[in-house]
């Protein structure tokens, strides 16, 4: 059974159509979604709740219920635009669905397969679609609460813009105004900047964090891991103290790296270790002669100039790219493991200080002076990895019936490789429950990573010794 739209949203928004940003064209042309649950025994008043606040979030950010389309200009080829919907597509492809499901409970959020076959307002497949929904909204009415899946189209939004909207979407549902979100004003301004950020020589360099193929390789499994986070603090520990230990070169202080810097190298460690293993089983040429690329997502809403404000709804993030070399990761055995994570943790540190203003400069303006602006996206690494655990979604109230965010996934099922760090959960007593990944990966490559033991020793459950 399926809820038709209220009346108030007969119509589709009305807006002036706008380019997307530079950043923008980056972006791989993939849907992501967001899973929240509700727990709560009344689950129509919680419906009418959500949706009300869509409509009310759709009013005042028209943008949202628009379409990515791509045209030309007199000077570019293969532009991105948001333009408002027909009449007809909004009928046909509404804001918000409302699906009921009274056999099964909110803990299918954590079923990846379930959540992106059943519970999205548009489907995984999008190969023949030429214009692209900015954002739809489905309230999954399980037997024991609510599950909303809230999808967005990447080229049109970060996963920082996605959290803005759910943190504007829970103040909506309280009935309250969101007093902090800029205004269509402010996200024009922020664009703009974006267009005009240039080397101060004024001439452009290539970039190698670039490449012509925009094609993503989609559908690894996804498998989620819950990590103990005594146990990377103590990893982290260990790091630290092996790079204090190495004598630092002349004039240098020792390097510090951070917690998300170490648990950042163990990721890409072992998912890197696993997809070399699998490889190396499957075939006979063996490639244990090339080097390991990773990548982890940065935010530099804060590191352009001028700066760009936290709301700001569209893609902010760059890449901060590093490479091993892959014989390293699988023979280094026995007690210089940790030698090998502490190296690593430094590359990756090393290449997120290194995304400052004159790297996004330098990359924007390769950008402006591309006659394609469809040719060009972001290289996807071997491993990459985006870290969400400080957005706090658990901490948002969705107003009397719905209460607090109850759970929360965001499934990878788009690209190999991709590794998400989820929200931290605190306890009761204010502690981090655990560090949840959701890894994406080839199944043969799966067997591997699961067995690895530096992946064992982390598992919350698990009594392994390294």
């Amino acid at each position: 059974m399926e809820l038709e739209p209220q009346r108030s949203a007969r119509e589709p928004p009305s807006f002036p159509p706008f380019q997307l940003s530079p950043l923008d064209h980056l972006m791989p042309s993939i849907y992501v979604t967001g899973f929240t649950s509700f727990a709560t025994s009344d689950q129509a008043r919680g419906v009418s709740a959500l949706h009300d606040s869509i409509h009310r979030l759709i009013q005042q950010r028209p943008p949202l219920g628009g379409e990515v389309v791509v045209s030309n200009t007199k000077t570019k080829t293969n532009i991105r635009k948001i333009q408002p919907v027909s009449s007809s597509q909004w009928q046909t492809s509404p804001i918000v669905r409302t699906k009921y499901d009274s056999l099964r409970s909110i803990s299918s959020i954590a079923n990846p397969d379930v959540c992106n076959a059943e519970f999205r307002n548009i489907p995984c497949s999008q190969e023949t679609r030429r214009a692209f929904p900015v954002m739809r909204f489905q309230a999954n009415v399980m037997s024991d609460g609510i599950i909303l899946a809230t999808t967005f189209f990447h080229q049109a939004m970060d996963g920082g813009g996605y959290f803005n909207i759910l943190r504007e979407l829970a103040t909506l549902t309280q009935g309250l105004d969101y007093s902090t979100a800029i205004s269509s004003q402010q996200e024009e301004q922020a664009r703009r900047s974006l267009y005009q950020l240039q080397l101060q020589d004024g001439q452009p360099r290539s970039t190698d964090s670039l490449n012509k193929s925009v094609d993503i390789p989609v559908s690894p499994i996804n498998r989620q891991f819950l990590l103990s986070t005594n146990r990377l603090r103590k990893l982290h520990k260990m790091c630290q103290e092996q790079i204090d230990y190495q004598d630092a070169p002349e004039n240098e202080p020792t390097l510090k790296v951070s917690s998300g810097d170490v648990e950042c190298a163990a990721i890409w460690l072992c998912v890197a270790r696993a997809r070399i293993k699998a490889e190396l089983s499957s075939t006979e040429n063996h490639t244990t002669s090339k080097r390991s690329s990773f990548a982890t997502a940065i935010n530099t809403r804060s590191t352009v100039v001028p700066q760009i404000p936290q709301s700001y709804l569209g893609n902010a993030i760059v890449f901060a790219t590093a490479s091993y070399a892959v014989p390293s990761m699988i023979e280094t055995t026995g007690s210089r493991w940790i030698s090998l994570m502490a190296d690593l943790a430094i590359r990756v540190q090393r290449s997120r200080r290194g995304v400052d203003k004159s790297e996004v400069d330098k990359l924007v303006s390769f950008i402006n002076e591309t006659q394609d602006w469809g040719e060009l996206a972001f290289q996807v690494p071997e491993v990459l990895v985006s870290n969400m655990r400080h957005m706090k979604v658990y901490e948002l109230d969705f107003g009397k019936t719905l209460g607090l965010v109850h759970g929360f996934e965001m499934h990878n099922t788009g690209v190999r490789g991709g590794c998400w760090i989820m929200p931290d959960l605190q306890t009761d007593h204010g502690n981090i429950a655990h560090r949840k990944l959701s890894l994406g990966i080839e199944p043969e490559a799966m067997v591997h990573f699961e067995g690895d033991s530096i992946i064992q020793w982390l598992l919350e459950k698990r009594t392994s010794k390294l």
